[in-house]
């Protein structure tokens, strides 16, 4: 039996694009309270991690842009009741968006790869006075901004990927999967096990090269029987 092997392969790069943009997951939800989650004005529903195509977009800014992610808590009085009611918002967007959005004076330029917990007592003279805490996260990646921030009482209880500043490379994340004929996703040999979107929970590596990219990789075998 001659057995033919074809080979189809797609490299997508995590390298800075050449033309206008970046993309970037933009989604978002909020939430009174303990109640349920609800869509943002204007935006599709998602919770602390985005990773649906839907929510993708190529953001319109020029030049190098990060994508963001944001979390927020804000307390609303009503003025008549004095009742008061707390809501946490969470999204995630393209970096010009997100400061347009709230208007915190933070860009990913004096931050990229990190995140700022907002000080609310700085804020500009104007600014909404319903905020209690707010934290902005910025990446430097397409699609990096999968993760809403969390408060943490350090800066490395957060769980959002970022650059080690350490060693020589960048880090990425480091995982696959393969799918059997039967359709069944099993792990690589010598490799952590993970799906098309790798998220906070998977493996990753600081790579070893100076100016190394992250990339991902997928790969389309067919067999065809000659006999």
């Amino acid at each position: 039996m001659t057995v033919r092997t074809l080979l189809s392969l797609a490299l997508v790069a995590a390298i800075s694009s050449l033309v206008t943009g970046k993309q970037c997951y933009r989604c978002g939800y909020m939430k009174e309270g303990d109640g349920p989650a609800m869509a943002l004005p204007g935006m599709p529903e998602c919770g602390d991690s985005a990773n649906m195509e839907s929510n993708k977009v190529d953001c319109t800014a020029e030049g190098e842009e990060c994508c963001g992610s944001i979390r927020e808590y804000l307390q609303m009085v009503d003025t008549e009741t004095g009742e008061k009611r707390e809501l946490t918002i969470g999204r995630h967007d393209c970096e010009q968006d997100l400061a347009n959005y709230a208007q915190y004076n933070v860009l990913c330029s004096d931050h990229t790869d990190a995140c700022v917990d907002i000080d609310v007592n700085q804020l500009p003279q104007g600014h909404n006075e319903t905020i209690l805490r707010a934290k902005v996260c910025f990446c430097s990646g397409d699609l990096c901004n999968f993760h809403v921030p969390d408060f943490g009482t350090t800066p490395s209880a957060d769980t959002t990927p970022s650059a080690d500043t350490t060693k020589a490379g960048k880090q990425c994340y480091n995982c696959g999967y393969r799918k059997t004929p039967n359709g069944e996703l099993e792990a690589l040999p010598d490799l952590a096990e993970c799906n098309d979107f790798a998220t906070s929970d998977d493996i990753t590596t600081t790579c070893s090269t100076d100016g190394d990219c992250c990339a991902s990789l997928k790969e389309y075998f067919t067999t065809i029987d000659e006999t």
